[in-house]
């Protein structure tokens, strides 16, 4: 799991981490939560993007699997508004940079 504070407040940190395989399924999921509308008086868990295959005994490919949906999260159509904390696996700091800077403080 990696942090990333992109400011000096702690309630601004962007945290990625990672759990299992992505499918079309999740990447659904996580669209709708994405435009859900969220009153900004309220707190929004973690949504967390795994990428960990959980077939028995085997690691899977959570690197394969996490460029995969870093991809569809760069491609994301963002909007300026508040969507809680991203949890994602294996982000580069254009991933970060993008999900920080449209994703808005409740203030």
């Amino acid at each position: 799991m990696s942090t990333f504070f992109l400011d000096q407040n702690p309630s601004e940190a962007v945290i990625f981490c990672a759990k299992k395989k992505n499918s079309k399924d999740d990447l659904n999921k996580i669209k709708s939560i994405l435009n859900s509308k969220i009153p900004t008086d309220s707190f929004l868990p973690s949504i967390r993007i795994s990428t960990l295959n959980e077939v028995r005994g085997k690691i899977g490919f959570p690197k394969k699997n996490a460029k995969k949906i870093n991809n569809h999260l760069m491609e994301y159509d963002w909007q300026k508004k508040y969507y809680g904390i991203i949890i994602v696996d294996f982000a580069n700091q254009e991933l970060a940079h993008k999900i920080y800077s449209t994703n808005k403080n409740r203030v």
